[in-house]
């Protein structure tokens, strides 16, 4: 099964995101990166405090978890 990244690339693309996805900070400005899950994709937004300080991104892991029941690969 191939994944379905359209979705995805169009948020990145047209900027959809206007919060962190990590801490909710508002601004839209920050790292846009697209994490997967086999066939699933998502765009996310982490600001670039959130990126200082989970360079490893294990905290944007925890919470993708806690919501969606899985683990990113990005």
């Amino acid at each position: 099964m191939t994944r379905d990244w359209i979705a995805a690339f169009d948020d990145v693309l047209t900027g959809r995101h206007r919060r962190c996805t990590q801490c909710g900070r508002q601004g839209g400005e920050g790292e846009y990166t697209i994490v997967e899950h086999h066939t699933r994709s998502l765009a996310v937004l982490i600001c670039h405090r959130c990126r200082a300080e989970d360079p490893t991104r294990a905290k944007l892991e925890a919470l993708l978890t806690t919501r969606y029941g899985w683990k990113a690969t990005a």
